[in-house]
């Protein structure tokens, strides 16, 4: 008998408990496995097959939740960059359970992802679905919709611009003035409200009362925000269109929103 014939058959363990079972032999480079008896994975080496160096993948392996999953998603191109979707999703997991992340940013800690989006496969087939161009990097944003969990129900993928302008500051999680406002320099009882609109900063005086500055404010960043929306309308699903055009902004989002 052929060693290549030998060799089919064999089965080895790795140090997770799954089982590799070599179903195809090329060569000791070139060998075809099922792990646990339904994951495929080709030209594996079959030295790496005995020493159990193999690993499933619904294997947790980003952020001790997020797995690669089962099917055709991968995670990177063939130049060996990172595609759209799997840059997208190890941000997202790294925003809820990375430890390190919340030091910086307090305001993700306790916000979490579905269970079906700890597949990769799930997420990337949600990512490219909801990409209108395919030329460009879309973001996923939970906090138009509000919430704390990142779903298929709760998400939507938008342009980096748009999402810029929809981003609000986490220096101001424990501001006691609303989004937009601050007491006016060298006046007492004054407040001053402030938006950036394409790379200027407008600016308005003279407010008596923080509140009617958020007013002000209120309405100049909707107002901003509906003219990016309708700029980019051809280029995001009509569901995120309508959420866009829907957006509020809140004088303190972080009191209930993250």
């Amino acid at each position: 008998m052929r060693i290549f014939d030998m060799r089919v058959g064999e089965k080895y363990i790795n140090k997770f408990g799954n089982i590799a079972e070599i179903v195809k032999y090329k060569s000791t480079t070139d060998c075809d496995i099922l792990i646990d008896g339904y994951e495929l994975k080709e030209h594996v080496q079959y030295w790496n097959i005995k020493k159990g160096m193999f690993k499933s993948s619904l294997l947790p392996s980003v952020c001790g939740v997020g797995y690669i999953g089962i099917g055709s998603y991968k995670s990177r191109d063939e130049n060996n960059n990172k595609t759209n979707a799997y840059s997208e999703w190890i941000d997202m997991l790294k925003r809820c359970y990375d430890k390190k992340r919340w030091e910086k940013h307090p305001t993700y800690k306790g916000v979490e992802v579905c269970g079906e989006w700890l597949d990769f496969q799930q997420f990337a087939c949600w990512y490219y679905e909801n990409s209108v161009d395919n030329s460009i990097k879309y973001e996923i944003d939970k906090d138009i919709l509000g919430g704390k969990l990142y779903s298929p129900k709760t998400c939507i993928l938008i342009p980096h611009i748009l999402n810029i302008v929809l981003s609000r500051n986490p220096k101001r999680i424990n501001n006691t003035f609303p989004v937009g406002v601050e007491p006016t320099k060298g006046c007492i009882n004054k407040y001053t409200a402030r938006i950036v609109k394409d790379g200027e900063k407008i600016i308005q005086h003279g407010f008596t009362n923080s509140m009617d500055a958020f007013e002000w404010y209120k309405n100049k960043k909707e107002e901003h925000i509906r003219e990016i929306a309708e700029k980019y309308k051809n280029q995001i699903t009509e569901r995120a269109y309508k959420a866009i055009l829907s957006y509020e902004v809140q004088p303190f989002p972080y009191k209930e929103v993250i």
